[in-house]
């Protein structure tokens, strides 16, 4: 897996965004730290989604399955940092 994230120190894209793929190196160290105890084992699912998604870690505390339409797959995500509602496609991997 290739995750996105964001970076302000790269380059911008249309979106006005900074963005960067993190190397398969950076991936697996940020997993294997996260999962290195169980105090921060827990934090692996919200990782993920972060990093395949870019939605902020408050944003993903805050959702619940009626913001996830599995069916059209789109993770709904309201009350954010703009106050728009935003549509975020969930990818396969």
């Amino acid at each position: 897996m290739n995750f996105y994230y964001r970076r302000w120190s790269h380059r911008r894209l249309l979106s006005g965004c900074l963005w960067r793929i993190l190397s398969r190196e950076e991936e697996t160290r940020l997993f294997d730290a996260i999962r290195s105890s169980n105090r921060t084992r827990q934090l692996e699912p919200t990782g993920i989604t972060a990093l395949a998604t870019g939605i902020r870690v408050p944003e993903i505390l805050n959702l619940k399955w009626s913001n996830v339409d599995l069916a059209n797959r789109l993770i709904i995500v309201e009350g954010t940092k703009s106050g728009y509602i935003r549509k975020i496609p969930m990818n396969t991997g």
